[in-house]
């Protein structure tokens, strides 16, 4: 995978965190005017993230305790993938167009972006957030590039507190999306989803507490 072209978890969680809920009609050619194509966006962006870390976990990590987790993680996030490509395309949403769309902001259009739009707007807000989804991203690209630095007993501790951070963050972020949505598909989604993000965040925290001890 091209590090360097990922939209982070953080980066989408971050950015969908800040968005106000709006009800519009979805368009294959906007999806950005979507609020419920940025929260499939940003599932799709974190199955993509957490299945690249827990295979890199299994080629590193030292405690079998971690590698089997990172088994799960996997086998997991392959089936939440099936299920969000699933909504996307009954919603008529392009998740890697979008994804596309995202991963090439740059800084410069954050900059440009703001000096164009209100601050406090709607549109104002969209502003803001691009800026947060740009440091989000390259936070996500540090963690890997650090992890790929790291071997054995140094890598599991790390994999595991990127585990929780991402896992909690993401939990956050959905239980945010169902309060704020009105579309029921999203919601079901959602529903399906939470329990094994919420299973992931207790095992990743139960290593978390085996590997500190190591």
């Amino acid at each position: 995978m091209n590090w360097k072209r990922t939209w982070s978890c953080a980066g989408a969680a971050l950015l969908l965190l800040a968005l106000p809920a709006r009800s519009q009609t979805r368009s294959s050619g906007e999806p950005l005017d979507s609020y419920e194509a940025m929260v499939a966006s940003t599932v799709h962006q974190g199955n993509q993230d957490e299945i690249a870390t827990a295979r890199l976990a299994k080629e590193r990590a030292a405690s079998k305790s971690v590698k089997d987790f990172a088994d799960r993680v996997v086998r997991d996030h392959q089936s939440a993938e099936t299920q969000v490509r699933s909504y996307a395309r009954s919603h008529k949403i392009d998740l890697d167009e979008l994804s596309r769309r995202l991963t090439d902001l740059s800084q410069d259009q954050v900059i440009r972006e703001r000096r164009a739009r209100a601050v406090g707007s709607a549109t104002g807000e969209w502003a803001w957030t691009w800026e947060n989804a740009v440091r989000g991203g390259t936070e996500s690209r540090t963690e890997m590039g650090k992890l790929r630095t790291l071997k054995g007993v140094d890598f599991d501790r790390e994999f595991v507190r990127v585990m929780v951070n991402d896992h909690q963050m993401m939990i956050d972020t959905l239980k945010d999306a169902r309060t704020r949505t009105t579309d029921s598909d999203l919601k079901g989604l959602i529903d399906k989803l939470l329990p094994t993000l919420e299973e992931h965040l207790s095992l990743a925290q139960k290593a978390q507490t085996r590997v500190s001890k190591a």
